[in-house]
């Protein structure tokens, strides 16, 4: 045979048979490969969560702590109750998509040189590991998942985790991550795991030298969860859902415990952690501004009537622009109540309600939430490159002379639409409508918890109803605490600054008080409400007010 008729072109003829036992062979082979696609592309997943025993009959879930608000906040704000159970899993679960992963970088950083120098271990799987259940609020001031027990027993890997009771996980583990057993602490499945690696005795030794099956990523809630002061739980360490609140701050929270509570107590390190106040967080540790300074935790309530104290503050057009578009994306009016958008093209402005204490709310609720989620490690492959040391990288950090860069949100962060931060920003509007539909906590509505058998009293079996006794307790809150704790500005307050001028609370206990006032002033002051003979009223000058009672100045009552 030769080769040119060995490798023929010409094309054998089918029979109409041989076509159709072809064809059968063809299909059947299509209907098998989805079977054989499926087996080889979907293999049983490397980890198996293990839930904890069966919610009991009546036992309060998160799932009627979400209904029961969304529905009251619904009758009472006239907001849609599915907006405020969106919200509330975003403030309670959402991680910013990606943080697990930068506290995962975290940990493998602090266990090996040069990281691990300072001797802080930054690995949230082993503090919740090795820190029992009953401990977590002594060491920590963590508060307890109601929807999680404590592990009888190690899981499948080694781990004594608190498991989720069966029956409780009503979202998708995949978005929010499996309950920690810690409010705000969630376990992600580590897509990096391999079971035929896996040691806990290797990990223990050395967190960067194998996989762990979980990841753990950090919410809003770690921070801002707390107990319900009028109904303190009976066991700090077993809350249930009725208990808790969202919005008021955990002010027993030792953030630097969570950093260093088994490092060795004479190290310096450790006494600086050690020294942070409860209820504070130190949002610029890992930026590395070298300053040792925490700041208070907010409590985030009557947001709506905070955003009717806000006044016109001026930004740059860069900002408008950039506020514009996040308003667009989140489906946001420029009226949005959180941050109102005015002035002229060239000098425009926006109205903030400045719920937080140190000014980081500037531009607005939508910004000053999303960017919380930086805070907590969302977006950290891009920003740990704009760090003068960048944590992860060393070397990287010296070919730039460790040089700062911008994070730079308007020309690179925000131009994926499936960035972190876009995925984010998109879930703020409901998280704002939610953390609005808080209000404060009376003590009159205060309840006890039943204690060594001792009979529970009501908040309002404290409270007097003397009105000698109440006044008087409005004039020491004015003239010692209101100045810092009270939001509330009196509406006829002098309108010229010059008038404002005084000392502590004065301004606010003038407006309480409804008798006579003699007023002294503590340096000359120019007021254009008053005659012009008393416009300049020089130490040690004692006059009765003319402004209608009520004096614009420090005053001492008869």
């Amino acid at each position: 045979m030769s080769s040119k008729q060995l490798y023929s072109l010409a094309r054998p003829r089918l029979t109409r048979e041989k076509r159709l036992a072809l064809f059968a062979i063809i299909a059947t082979s299509f209907l098998l490969l989805p079977v054989d696609l499926a087996s080889a592309q979907s293999p049983e997943p490397s980890v198996v969560y293990q839930f904890g025993r069966p919610v009991r009959a009546g036992e309060h879930t998160y799932d009627w702590y979400r209904r029961t608000h969304a529905d009251a906040a619904a009758a009472r704000y006239g907001v849609k109750a599915s907006d405020v159970g969106d919200g509330m899993d975003t403030w309670h679960w959402w991680v910013g998509v990606d943080n697990p992963g930068f506290w995962r970088e975290a940990t493998k950083a602090t266990s090996t040189a040069p990281g691990n120098l300072l001797g802080v271990e930054v690995d949230f799987l082993r503090v919740l590991n090795s820190v029992p259940r009953n401990k977590r609020f002594e060491l920590m001031g963590l508060i307890n998942d109601p929807d999680a027990v404590a592990a009888d027993k190690p899981d499948q890997y080694g781990l004594m985790l608190d498991r989720m009771k069966e029956g409780t996980l009503t979202w998708d583990a995949d978005t929010f991550g499996y309950s920690s057993g810690v409010i705000g602490l969630q376990l992600f499945v580590n897509k990096k795991f391999d079971p035929q690696k896996w040691s806990l005795a290797k990990y223990l030794d050395n967190p960067a030298s194998v996989e762990p099956p979980y990841n753990v990523g950090m919410a809003c809630a770690l921070c801002h969860v707390s107990f319900n002061p009028i109904r303190p739980p009976v066991d700090v360490h077993e809350p249930k859902w009725d208990n808790i609140v969202s919005n008021i701050g955990n002010q027993y929270f030792r953030e630097g415990m969570l950093f260093g509570s088994d490092m060795p107590h004479d190290s310096f390190i450790y006494q600086y952690l050690s020294i942070q106040e409860p209820g504070t967080s130190e949002t610029s540790r890992f930026s590395n501004d070298f300053i040792n300074g925490p700041v208070q935790i907010n409590a985030i309530y009557r947001v709506p009537a905070r955003a009717k104290l806000a006044r016109p503050e001026m930004i740059t057009t860069a900002q408008r622009d950039l506020l514009e578009s996040m308003y667009r994306h989140a489906g946001l009016k420029p009226d949005f109540f959180g941050g109102t958008l005015g002035g002229t093209a060239g000098q425009p402005t926006v109205r903030t309600p400045r719920v937080l204490a140190d000014g980081a709310d500037s531009m607005g609720l939508l910004m000053s939430m999303a960017r919380v989620y930086v805070n907590e490690g969302s977006g950290w492959n891009t920003w740990v490159h704009t760090m003068a040391l960048n944590p992860f990288d060393l070397r990287e950090s010296m070919a730039r002379n460790f040089t700062t860069k911008e994070f730079d949100l308007i020309g690179e962060v925000r131009k994926d639409p499936n960035s972190p931060w876009m995925q984010t920003e998109r879930r703020m509007p409901n998280a704002i409508t939610f953390l609005g539909t808080y209000d404060s906590y009376p003590l009159k509505h205060a309840q006890e918890a039943a204690r060594d058998g001792k009979t529970s009293r009501s908040g309002q079996s404290y409270l007097t109803t003397d009105p000698a006794v109440l006044r008087r307790g409005k004039i020491v809150f004015a003239d010692n605490c209101a100045q810092c704790h009270s939001s509330k500005r009196p509406a006829d307050l002098p309108s010229d600054p010059n008038c404002e001028r005084g000392r502590g609370g004065s301004l606010f206990s003038a407006m309480i008080s409804s008798s006579t006032t003699t007023c002294r002033t503590t340096s000359a002051i120019q007021c254009p409400s008053l005659a012009p003979t008393q416009r300049a009223l020089p130490e040690p000058t004692r006059w009765l007010a003319t402004c209608g009672d009520r004096c614009p100045v420090s005053s001492t009552r008869r």
